[in-house]
């Protein structure tokens, strides 16, 4: 048989195991997110030793997951992002260091070596980008106050996985830090402020021309196909300058986000990138060994545990600091504890250089996967756990007054925005969203 058919067969495998456990989540009012997590983790438990996937699935699920990038920067706006920028570069680059300090300090007294906390610190602090982007987009939250900060701190994560994957195999070896180590360190920086800066110029000179061209064709077929080039192209530059390819392909939907027709754009390629983006969680599922995990399950869910709570304490904090409302931070918080794909990408790099053990591979594996397990669930019902935190902090008038008398406010009224000559849009929906949008770009202040 062909290498054709074994392709086609694993598509069709994991798709139909996508469906079984949408079905199934469906029926049990969970997420769909769960169902395809799950779906994965039983086929790997039950059919894994009988089957050996195609590795071109692996690039159909990196598809995916540029695909899901690309309609959130359609989604994105400039201005919210100019509104939030100190939780998320100052708040994200401090998250990011104190999860690393944290892993560090804690984690040597259980076991584990000071080098192999350090490893875990770094990948424990990224969270999953494709995840959190789905369950919001799901949920239409993608545009609320509370999801521009989480788009805003998870795209920092990723970018962060640059300059981690520089220092970390310096710090596993021992290896000293040289003016070699430091240039290559400044360059990647540049490389990053370079394509960013590139991407913009092209994005407010070609761009719109070249969409304006291909709008008036007035074909759908040649719209689908130059918009999908565009984003796996962007993808593809960026993966080239030794960026994650998901931040390229964001980057071109935020261009994208500026033109008009950014909502024709959106529907059509939305359906493609549920199929996509779908073999990649269930292809997530299957990526945990199940006797691995059976094997280990007492530390497995400790070190979870660990990593659900000390991200949680320490993003709960930073919001606080920077003054935001209360149940904001709760909600960016919970939303932020899972431990991303790049952990994958870290990790599996890293065991082939032998610069961590297999055991540590698949204990990074374990976390992830049931970090991004749990996380549909802590979204979904934060409302009822910072209602239950309230309520229990009443009981304490000092604390309460200090959490919530003093910091119940939204942070997103403040000074930056004029309450003077301004519109006022009742509700943020879908139809919201689009006034919102034109309002911008007419530069008219609204609330």
């Amino acid at each position: 048989m062909t290498d054709g058919f074994f392709f086609l067969r694993d598509i069709v495998i994991v798709l139909g195991i996508g469906l079984a456990g949408a079905f199934v989540a469906r029926q049990l009012r969970l997420p769909l997110l769960a169902g395809y997590l799950l779906g994965g983790f039983a086929f790997a438990a039950i059919a894994s030793s009988k089957f050996t996937f195609d590795a071109s699935l692996s690039t159909l699920s990196e598809i995916g997951v540029a695909l899901l990038l690309f309609t959130l920067g359609i989604e994105f706006s400039f201005s919210y992002l100019r509104r939030i920028k100190h939780i998320v570069l100052w708040g994200g680059t401090l998250q990011i260091f104190l999860t690393i300090l944290a892993t560090a300090i804690i984690l040597p007294n259980f076991g584990l070596t000071f080098l192999e906390a350090i490893f875990l610190g770094s990948v424990f602090a990224l969270s999953s980008t494709a995840v959190v982007v789905k369950i919001l987009t799901d949920k239409g939250e993608v545009n609320t106050f509370h999801g521009e900060i989480l788009v805003g701190m998870l795209l920092l994560q990723d970018l962060a996985v640059v300059p981690l994957m520089i220092l970390l195999p310096h710090i596993l070896k021992f290896d000293a830090f040289n003016v070699k180590t430091i240039s290559t360190i400044l360059l990647s920086i540049l490389q990053a402020a370079g394509i960013i800066a590139a991407t913009f110029f092209v994005g407010r000179t070609v761009l719109p021309k070249i969409l304006e061209k291909i709008i008036k064709l007035n074909s759908r077929e040649i719209l689908l196909l130059a918009i999908v080039s565009l984003a796996l192209g962007f993808a593809f530059v960026a993966s080239i300058l030794g960026l994650p390819s998901s931040i390229g392909a964001f980057l071109a939907g935020l261009l994208i986000s500026q033109s008009l027709a950014n909502h024709a754009i959106f529907s059509e390629v939305r359906p493609l990138r549920d199929v996509f983006s779908i073999i990649f969680f269930v292809l997530l599922g299957m990526f945990l060994s199940p006797s691995f995990f059976f094997a280990h399950l007492f530390p497995i869910f400790l070190l979870v545990l660990f990593v659900i709570l000390i991200k949680f304490i320490i993003i709960f904090s930073l919001m606080l600091g920077f003054s935001y409302h209360t149940k904001t931070a709760f909600t960016v918080g919970f939303s932020l504890t899972s431990v991303g794909e790049f952990a994958f990408i870290m990790a599996g790099l890293f065991v082939t250089r032998e610069l961590i053990s297999p055991t540590l591979y698949n204990l990074v594996l374990a976390v992830s996967l049931l970090t991004i397990l749990v996380t549909p669930w802590q979204i979904e019902f934060t409302p009822k756990i910072y209602r239950f935190f309230k309520n229990m902090v009443r009981q304490n008038p000092r604390l309460y007054n200090a959490i919530f008398g003093k910091l119940d406010f939204d942070a997103s009224f403040g000074t930056e925005l004029p309450l003077a000559n301004h519109a006022v849009i009742l509700g943020h929906g879908r139809v919201g969203r689009v006034v919102a949008k034109v309002l911008t770009r007419a530069n008219i202040p609204f609330v």
